[in-house]
């Protein structure tokens, strides 16, 4: 997966600010590894960062070195397996004239959480599903 990396000039990373300090403290140690000039703060507690190829191969490896390594069941090897996983993910498909790399590292629920648009509610999903004898006449 880092031949992929390589072949991109930057990619733009979009995560939480607590995922970012994961990223950063375990591709931080590797030798190409480079900190973007910039880590920009996009509200509700995400950022946005700008990384070179080299730096994504850094991360990969920092990430794959993770996932190998740590501990089963201290929150490492979970976290740095699905990074890696959505990383590898964003540089799949890539061609010389393609769009700008963005890797979302944020699955977020619904507005309302619970609910698709245009799906009723679930309360209403349940009451379609009683048999007629069991549901409340008016």
């Amino acid at each position: 997966m880092s031949v992929n990396a390589a072949r991109v000039s930057s990619a733009t990373v979009l995560c939480h600010r607590d995922m970012w300090e994961f990223l950063t403290a375990h591709a931080g140690r590797q030798q190409h590894f480079r900190a973007p000039a910039q880590v920009l703060d996009k509200g509700e507690e995400r950022v946005r960062a700008a990384l070179s190829g080299r730096s994504l191969i850094a991360l990969l490896i920092a990430l794959h070195s993770v996932k190998e390594t740590a501990a089963d069941g201290d929150g490492d090897q979970e976290l740095a397996t699905v990074l890696y996983e959505r990383v590898a993910e964003s540089l799949t498909g890539l061609t010389a004239a393609g769009r700008p790399v963005t890797i979302t590292l944020d699955d977020r629920a619904l507005a309302d959480d619970s609910t698709p648009p245009g799906e009723p509610d679930a309360t209403a999903r349940d009451a379609d599903n009683v048999p007629e004898e069991q549901q409340d006449s008016p």
